[in-house]
């Protein structure tokens, strides 16, 4: 007999005994550079780690159930499945690439999800446990801003308030980190922190909404009573929190520019760099691997070279804190590729075993960076054939199969919207690519593109749309 259980982690922790997720929290633009945030996974067990990354709409209805709907379309997530050996961890980027204009701020819970493991076929029995961390993002137009009211309130139980809140702002509320001020009788209860977050039932307030909350007040305040005893509920957002979270808790990390290179092998200068500066308070060591993406399969699949014909140098890194070193890309091989080529080079942390105690913590936890090499050919090009397009939730949605030997990009393109084989409409290149978003197109590969659906077309019938790309 097997089970397996599923553990889903909220707001309340971030790690678990298989493995642990930061941040938990995180606030995103719509646009911008400010549109990206960098996950870290943990995996301090004795086994791998597989780990799917997925996104979904938050949904919160005036009861304060919570609905998620499968979105990963709002967000590019490199990569969306991974392994972690035991003792290491990865970084996941997570880049908005929705609607960059936004009237309000969208909620989405961001899901890292340990795949389960079939006892069975691996000639095991007994207890099972899958791991589910639910991370909030919220996506905030520049200048948005929440406006708290307190509709109404009511005494539940001799310790218990309802309140009923309504934000008509467009920026959410994250109300655990309001203060509430219960004043009175010549007596007040300021609640904060973590005394008000286990106080408080309901943590989020979506933008334009309302909702009920359940918040333990002491007997000597009386809901029912407040207003002819002069009573009140006071609640402030406190901007000034998030100042005092980031100064106290700052963030430290490994630096890599670009972490996308692309160069042409056949070229007098065909080198390429990219600078990694240590951002940790500790020395650090890396061991080079590359990988060859193949695209072909649909989603993209890595396989390890030994030998490979993409020069990596230094093969190996040391940095202190500080310091700064320029990895250094060529093609070697005399024979020039048959078509374009993607490569994977994972930076893989080693142990340093000779770094004394005071420097390091008893369990310190091994980082894995990974960056994108394209190599690209001028004389080979892009075969590209559009797909039947859809309408789907305000864009054109198609596929676009790349049949060429030569990679190229949606930027590369001027995008032309027709209608019943008449140009309505047209997208200029690296217009998108302004707003955060592009594709790649890989050779012998299908992607997924979505434009979305200009002014001038939303009042009439959608039928008959084509896309055209042109160079």
């Amino acid at each position: 007999m097997r089970y397996i259980f599923l553990i889903i982690v909220l707001l309340t922790s971030y790690s678990t005994g298989a493995f642990e997720v930061k941040p938990m929290v995180a606030e995103l633009e719509s646009s911008g550079s400010q549109s990206q945030q960098t996950i870290r996974i943990s995996n301090p067990s004795d086994s791998p780690l597989t780990i799917e990354i997925s996104a979904f709409d938050l949904l919160i209805d005036p009861n304060g159930d919570e609905t998620l709907k499968a979105n990963d379309d709002d967000f590019l997530i490199i990569p969306m499945t991974t392994i972690i050996p035991s003792g290491q961890s990865q970084s996941v980027i997570v880049r908005y690439i929705g609607e960059p204009i936004l009237e309000n701020s969208k909620a989405y819970r961001v899901a890292i999800d340990q795949a389960s493991v079939d006892l069975e076929k691996a000639g095991q029995s007994g207890v099972g446990m899958s791991v589910s961390f639910r991370t909030l993002f919220n996506v905030v137009p520049k200048g948005a801003e929440a406006k708290l009211l307190i509709k109404n309130k009511r005494q539940v139980d001799t310790e218990t308030w309802s309140v009923l809140l309504e934000n008509t702002g467009n920026k959410y509320i994250r109300l655990s980190q309001a203060q509430w001020l219960i004043k009175g009788d010549e007596q007040q209860l300021l609640l904060e922190g973590a005394e008000l977050s286990k106080a408080l039932t309901g943590k989020i307030l979506l933008p334009k909404s309302s909702r009920e909350v359940s918040i333990k007040i002491p007997t000597r305040f009386n809901a029912a009573s407040s207003d002819s005893r002069g009573q009140f509920l006071m609640l402030r957002i406190c901007s000034y929190f998030f100042i005092y979270v980031s100064v106290m808790t700052p963030v430290f990390a490994v630096e890599v520019t670009p972490m996308v290179v692309t160069f042409s092998p056949d070229s007098r200068s065909n080198n390429a760099s990219s600078l990694v500066h240590n951002q940790l308070p500790r020395d650090i060591a890396f061991d080079i691997q590359i990988y060859e993406i193949d695209f072909s399969q649909g989603t993209p699949k890595l396989i390890s070279l030994d030998d490979s014909p993409l020069w990596v140098f230094p093969p190996s890194l040391f940095l202190q804190p500080g310091q700064s070193q320029q990895l250094q890309f060529r093609w070697l091989d005399k024979k020039l590729p048959s078509t374009d080529k993607s490569y994977q080079v994972s930076l893989i942390e080693q142990p340093i075993v000779n770094q004394s105690i005071d420097k390091q913590s008893q369990l310190t936890m091994l980082l894995n960076v990974n960056l994108i090499v394209h190599l690209d050919q001028p004389r080979l090009v892009p075969k590209l054939t559009i797909k039947e397009p859809h309408v789907e939730d305000g864009f054109i949605v198609t596929e676009v199969l790349n049949e060429g030997k030569g990679a190229g990009r949606l930027s590369d393109y001027e995008i032309k919207i027709t209608k019943n084989k008449t140009l309505s409409d047209r997208i200029l290149k690296d217009q998108l690519k302004a707003n955060g978003y592009d594709v790649f197109f890989a050779p012998n590969s299908t992607s997924v593109i979505k434009v979305p659906i200009p002014q001038s077309l939303q009042r009439g019938s959608l039928n008959h749309l084509r896309l055209v790309l042109a160079r």
